[in-house]
């Protein structure tokens, strides 16, 4: 069985995001850090609560960092959704979870920014982008440069309603494609194979139907996805309800759940 620490402030956590890393500008091979110096890097963050890690019994082959994501919802879910199951939601609840989706995306860049810095981070792989829409996740990004290049003043009601859309379409992109969208130096790659996606897409004829075994095959094939990659050190950005560490010690990574203090209050 692999080993599993529990490192700074235990917090709870139902979610999880995830991105990885391999080669540096130039077509220079990265080299795998020190483990112990990055998680003594991480648990330094302020926007950490908490690293628990799970490690292959032989050394690592590589590290994943596993940051725990809360995701974005469009309003029309959130009404559908959750008002389904609780009625008295009201628009002001939505603000607020919007402001926790905020709040958590803009910790998470501050990690990721860190680990660009200091520990050489550049391919990001997340949850729910497949090879089949990357390429339309990517064109968003485009276009959302385009108009921040061209910001409306907000002085009218249309401007005020393009304003609105962007900040949804910035949180819908999330913490890497803000990043890649400030300039930063990461490729973003797809962390789902597209037929597991779809089949575990729990969503069936309007209902929300959950399929434990489909689940399992998608979080494999993410694993085998990310391990195909090569990389040294990765992160993957992922919702917290995927524990990917059985699956990860099976492959000799170093696999670390990450949590932002924002998260872990979110949660609470």
């Amino acid at each position: 069985m692999p080993s599993t620490r529990r490192c700074r402030d235990l917090r709870p956590r139902s979610m999880l995001i995830a991105v990885c890393l391999c080669t540096l500008p130039g077509g220079c091979v990265q080299r795998q850090p020190d483990s112990s110096a990055l998680v003594e890097s991480l648990r330094t963050y302020p926007e950490v609560a908490e690293v628990i890690i799970t490690s292959p019994k032989a050394t690592p082959k590589a590290t994943l960092i596993h940051l725990l994501n809360w995701h974005y919802i469009p309003p029309e879910a959130f009404s559908a959704d959750l008002r389904t199951a609780d009625p008295s939601l009201t628009d002001a609840e939505y603000e607020r979870f919007l402001g926790d989706v905020e709040a958590i995306q803009e910790a998470q860049m501050a990690i990721l920014r860190r680990l660009i810095k200091d520990h050489g981070l550049r391919y990001i792989y997340l949850e729910g982008l497949t090879d089949a829409n990357r390429d339309r996740f990517l064109a968003s990004i485009e276009q959302m440069r385009a108009f921040e290049q061209n910001l409306p003043s907000g002085e009218t009601g249309i401007e005020l309603l393009l304003l609105d859309e962007h900040r949804h379409q910035t949180l819908l992109v999330g913490a890497a494609g803000r990043l890649l969208l400030a300039g930063e130096p990461i490729e973003i790659h797809a962390a789902e194979e597209e037929e597991a996606y779809a089949a575990a897409n729990p969503v069936v004829d309007g209902a929300i139907r959950l399929d434990a075994q489909a689940q399992a095959e998608r979080e494999t094939r993410m694993v085998e996805r990310i391990k195909a990659g090569g990389h040294p050190l990765a992160v993957l950005i992922c919702g917290g309800a995927h524990d990917l560490s059985e699956p990860f010690a099976k492959t000799g990574i170093e696999y670390l759940r990450v949590s932002t203090r924002k998260y872990a209050k979110a949660t609470e």
